[in-house]
């Protein structure tokens, strides 16, 4: 090879070799720029560029400085916020945003934005640096740790509140509201806490702080509440006091108490879990309390009514003072009617009753138990004088002696019998005595009197003439008036009581 050519070679070579090496420099130059860029960048305290949380920019902030912006922006407050769900009987779960670690503290959502890249691989560091220069990226998910156990614990309480707060008796009867208070069952009830709890954890990832739409109207059971059973423990007739011979004293009056069974099981139905339905009592008070009639018992005289019987035999006076004694004492609550044969019973010699004058079929005979009409008919005379109402009485064949005509009652047994009812408010007593000094029957009727009235009783007679013989008076008929006066002594009604026909003694009577 030429010399000139072999020179020409050697420059050529020289030539290359420069661009070579200058090109290498500059790589060099270059790759160390990046390294020096890349370490620049790792160890700087900014944020990297792009990176943001919760669509709040903190590119190129120090940590004190996107503290900052994140509170101007509301950090502080977002963590403040919670996720709800509703459940049955209006209780509901409640999860904080930041107790759960959905919103963690600015300070630290700092550090960890400004930390974020620079932990990688040395090129990784500089991939996510160049990627923030033209793109953005949202850490929020990745600054979240959601603690779970948290959520669940929030969720297990909630329901378990609401499960206690039923009572294990589904209802309250007060008499004094007038009202059955009744709680729609929870039994049978079941909430699904997995499900609350996907939706909620859901929710917090999201930033979604409202009320997560949990549906439990498909587990809601059917009525479980005893209406009818409620009903009838409660249910009572109304029961007005009476009086009580073997007390002496009033019967316990109560109140009626009872609901519509039908209404009060349309509004449970109707009702949600837990809730209070209220259901109105129909409260009856009875007419007659225990207190009134107690401090009314027997509290006034009636009626009373005294007749003689000195003219009678030992053995008239014996059956007098006999029949009396029976009487005596005897109580008619309202309503109760009297018997005089029931109550004296059969006039035998047993019973103690002896022979005496007594009028049969028209004529006077010897019989036993003589005498026993005077405290029969005395009775009907207290009992007219008390107002009472009359449903059995006969007059005497012949007038008697010992009472005005018209007011006599006679007796014998089975029939005729004597009775009466007690046709007022409350209870009635006969109180029957005799006096053999005085020779006198004395029977009164003790009782509650509050309108103030009295009873006086007139009469007129007209005389029967014997059809074949009108100059001739066989008897007379006499009509008796019950007349009653008002505490004013003013005339408020007069009717006729009875009317009593009597035949004259003849020769053979």
């Amino acid at each position: 090879m030429p010399a000139e050519a072999e020179e020409e070679e050697r420059e050529g070579k020289g030539k290359l070799w420069k661009v070579v090496l200058t090109l290498d420099l500059v790589l060099l130059l270059l790759i160390a720029g990046v390294v020096g860029f890349t370490y620049h960048v790792r160890q700087s305290d900014r944020i990297f560029p792009g990176i943001s949380v919760a669509d709040i920019d903190l590119g190129g902030k120090t940590v004190e400085e996107a503290v900052s912006v994140l509170n101007e922006n509301g950090w502080t407050a977002l963590g403040e916020e919670n996720v709800t769900a509703a459940l049955p009987a209006g209780y509901k779960v409640t999860v904080n945003a930041a107790q759960s670690g959905a919103i963690r503290p600015a300070e630290e959502i700092a550090e960890q934005a400004e930390s974020y890249g620079k932990n990688t691989s040395f090129f990784g560091s500089l991939a996510e640096y160049l990627h923030g220069m033209t793109f953005s990226k949202d850490i929020f998910s990745e600054t979240q740790k959601i603690d779970e156990d948290y959520v669940k614990t929030q969720i297990s309480d909630a329901v378990e509140e609401m499960y206690s707060s039923f009572p294990e008796k589904p209802y309250d009867v007060s008499l004094e509201n007038r009202e059955v208070t009744i709680i729609r069952s929870a039994q049978g009830l079941t909430i699904d806490q997995k499900e609350i709890q996907n939706e909620v954890m859901d929710a917090l990832k999201k930033r979604n702080f409202s009320q997560v739409q949990y549906d439990f109207s498909s587990e809601i059971p059917e009525n479980t509440v005893d209406i009818q059973g409620i009903h009838d423990s409660i249910y009572r007739e109304v029961k007005n006091a009476v009086y009580d011979p073997s007390t002496g004293a009033a019967t316990q009056s109560s109140s009626g108490v009872d609901f519509n069974v039908e209404e009060a099981t349309k509004l449970v139905n109707n009702a949600n879990i837990g809730d209070v339905i209220k259901v109105p009592i129909e409260v009856t008070e009875p007419t007659v309390t225990t207190e009134a009639l107690n401090a009314k018992l027997f509290a006034n005289q009636l009626g009373a009514k005294s007749s003689s019987f000195a003219s009678s035999s030992s053995n008239r006076v014996n059956n007098i003072v006999l029949a009396a004694s029976k009487i005596n004492g005897k109580v008619l609550n309202p309503g109760e009617s009297f018997s005089y044969n029931g109550t004296v019973g059969q006039r035998t010699a047993a019973a103690g009753f002896k022979e005496a004058g007594a009028y049969l079929e028209g004529k006077v005979v010897q019989e036993i138990g003589g005498g026993i009409c005077q405290v029969s008919s005395t009775l009907y005379n207290a009992a007219l004088l008390a107002n009472l109402k009359i449903t059995s009485r006969t007059n005497h064949y012949f007038p008697v002696s010992y009472l005005p005509d018209g007011l006599d009652a006679t007796v014998s047994w089975q029939s005729p019998d004597f009775r009466f009812v007690n046709n007022t408010a409350y209870p009635i007593k006969i109180l029957a005595s005799t006096n053999t000094s005085s020779m006198t029957l004395n029977i009164e009727i003790l009782g509650t009197n509050e309108a103030g009235t009295h009873v006086v009783m007139t009469s007129d007679t007209s005389k029967i003439f014997d059809p074949n013989n009108p100059s001739v008076a066989t008897g007379y008929t006499t009509t008796t008036y019950r007349n009653v006066y008002n505490s004013a002594n003013q005339l408020i009604s007069s009717n006729v009581e009875a009317k009593s026909t009597y035949h004259y003694h003849t020769a053979d009577d």
